[in-house]
Protein backbone atom coordinates (compact mmCIF):
# COMPACT_ATOMS: atom_id res chain seq x y z
CA UNK A 1 0.00 0.00 0.00
CA UNK A 2 2.88 2.58 1.05
CA UNK A 3 4.04 1.36 -2.31
CA UNK A 4 1.17 2.35 -4.34
CA UNK A 5 0.78 5.65 -2.84
CA UNK A 6 4.87 6.88 -3.49
CA UNK A 7 4.24 5.83 -6.69
CA UNK A 8 1.23 7.46 -7.11
CA UNK A 9 2.59 11.01 -5.61
CA UNK A 10 6.04 10.43 -7.94
CA UNK A 11 3.88 9.92 -11.04
CA UNK A 12 1.18 13.32 -9.89
CA UNK A 13 4.54 15.49 -8.76
CA UNK A 14 5.92 14.54 -12.49
CA UNK A 15 3.28 14.95 -14.23
CA UNK A 16 2.92 18.73 -12.18
CA UNK A 17 5.91 19.55 -13.29
CA UNK A 18 5.66 18.71 -16.63
CA UNK A 19 2.35 20.16 -17.25
CA UNK A 20 3.42 23.56 -15.42
CA UNK A 21 6.57 23.39 -17.79
CA UNK A 22 4.93 22.98 -20.93
CA UNK A 23 2.57 25.78 -20.19
CA UNK A 24 5.05 28.31 -19.33
CA UNK A 25 7.25 27.15 -22.51
CA UNK A 26 4.51 27.63 -24.91
CA UNK A 27 3.39 30.71 -23.48
CA UNK A 28 3.83 33.68 -24.91
CA UNK A 29 6.62 34.63 -23.24
CA UNK A 30 10.03 36.54 -23.95
CA UNK A 31 12.89 33.69 -23.23
CA UNK A 32 13.89 35.16 -19.86
CA UNK A 33 10.27 35.86 -18.75
CA UNK A 34 9.83 31.98 -19.40
CA UNK A 35 12.59 30.80 -17.90
CA UNK A 36 12.09 33.03 -14.37
CA UNK A 37 8.23 31.76 -14.47
CA UNK A 38 9.63 28.50 -14.61
CA UNK A 39 12.24 28.95 -11.88
CA UNK A 40 9.72 30.36 -9.62
CA UNK A 41 6.81 27.21 -10.79
CA UNK A 42 9.53 24.88 -9.61
CA UNK A 43 10.58 26.72 -6.48
CA UNK A 44 6.81 27.00 -5.56
CA UNK A 45 6.23 22.92 -6.51
CA UNK A 46 9.37 22.06 -4.35
CA UNK A 47 8.36 23.59 -1.28
CA UNK A 48 4.85 22.59 -1.53
CA UNK A 49 6.21 18.86 -2.32
CA UNK A 50 9.77 18.77 -1.64
CA UNK A 51 9.28 16.54 1.75
CA UNK A 52 6.81 14.09 -0.29
CA UNK A 53 9.10 14.18 -2.88
CA UNK A 54 11.90 13.15 -0.54
CA UNK A 55 10.23 10.50 1.31
CA UNK A 56 9.74 8.98 -2.13
CA UNK A 57 13.25 8.60 -3.41
CA UNK A 58 14.03 7.97 0.56
CA UNK A 59 11.73 5.06 0.47
CA UNK A 60 13.49 4.24 -3.41
CA UNK A 61 16.77 3.98 -2.22
CA UNK A 62 16.21 1.64 0.72
CA UNK A 63 14.25 -1.05 -1.40
CA UNK A 64 17.66 -0.38 -3.94
CA UNK A 65 19.70 -1.07 -1.04
CA UNK A 66 17.32 -3.99 0.19
CA UNK A 67 17.33 -6.08 -3.18
CA UNK A 68 20.97 -5.14 -3.36
CA UNK A 69 21.47 -7.43 -0.42
CA UNK A 70 19.21 -9.90 -1.51
CA UNK A 71 20.76 -10.32 -4.54
CA UNK A 72 24.22 -10.54 -2.77
CA UNK A 73 23.23 -13.07 -0.38
CA UNK A 74 21.32 -15.10 -2.97
CA UNK A 75 25.18 -14.85 -5.08
CA UNK A 76 27.02 -16.08 -2.10
CA UNK A 77 24.63 -19.26 -1.32
CA UNK A 78 24.79 -20.11 -4.91
CA UNK A 79 28.73 -19.78 -4.70
CA UNK A 80 28.70 -21.58 -1.79
CA UNK A 81 26.43 -24.44 -2.93
CA UNK A 82 29.10 -24.82 -6.10
CA UNK A 83 32.29 -24.96 -4.61
CA UNK A 84 30.96 -27.82 -2.27
CA UNK A 85 30.01 -30.23 -4.89
CA UNK A 86 33.79 -28.90 -7.02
Amino acid sequence: MSNDKNNSVATFLMGAAIGVAAGILLAPYAGEDARKKLIDKANDLKDQFGSSLADVFNTAREKVSEYGEKAENAANNFNKRNSDTV
